[in-house]
């Protein structure tokens, strides 16, 4: 089975593991400036590639970071957003459907950790370990979703519910999404508070339990 795939960067999509993924409406930052943000990655991302001073552990670290710092800097700007940035998650009922989507294939596809709707993007928590088989059947293709695979059946089994509430037409989110794959129990512990956070971070609520499109596994 397939686990590389080639975006921006190379991607490793790891059987069984837990991914903390970010997703957003299309149009959530303005082209010019994404396109600028992307440019300064890249650049640094090559610099790192091509520098001789640098182990291929280095390399990989540095990569890392610069790919953290640019989550952080696209997460900021979605939770300060443009004024022209549509925010189609704040209507509740467009909310509700994505929030919908995501409970649907707990336990199918993963087991949902967490989750927050944003009005103009989405953090969640996956782990994937619910799909391995427990009596040594052979992975495949056919018994296994991987993560670009279900983020496509939860993007495309909300797209056309949010237009037709919202009364629009067009593309709903962005071709791109974030996803890491988690590297440990803090990893993990830094992701969900992340996630469950993001609307106190934003000024939505005092107590993230107040937002009604927040979620946390009790197990």
């Amino acid at each position: 089975m397939k686990i590389e795939y080639t975006r921006k960067l190379p991607h490793k999509f790891f059987l069984g593991y837990t991914f903390f993924n970010t997703w957003n409406l299309k149009g959530a930052i303005p082209t010019a400036v994404l396109d600028q943000m992307k440019h300064d990655r890249d650049e640094k991302i090559r610099e790192i590639e091509t520098a001789q001073n640098l182990t291929e552990a280095e390399k990989s670290e540095q990569k890392f970071w610069v790919e953290r710092k640019y989550f952080e800097s696209f997460n900021e700007k979605l939770d300060k957003p443009h004024p022209d940035s549509p925010m189609w998650l704040k209507n509740p009922e467009a909310a509700q459907i994505v929030a919908n989507r995501l409970q649907e294939f707990d336990k199918k596809y993963y087991h949902l950790i967490a989750y927050s709707v944003m009005a103009n993007h989405v953090h969640a928590v996956f782990d994937f370990s619910v799909q391995l088989p427990k009596n040594g059947t052979e992975i495949t293709d056919e018994n296994y979703k991987q993560v670009h695979q279900v983020m496509k059946l939860i993007n495309g089994g909300t797209a056309a519910r949010i237009n037709r509430i919202l009364n629009r037409t067009g593309k709903v989110w962005s071709e791109s999404y974030f996803d890491r794959y988690i590297r440990d129990e803090k990893h993990l512990f830094n992701a969900i508070w992340y996630t469950i956070l993001n609307p106190v971070k934003a000024g939505i609520c005092k107590e993230w339990t107040e937002h009604p499109y927040t979620y946390l596994a009790k197990e």
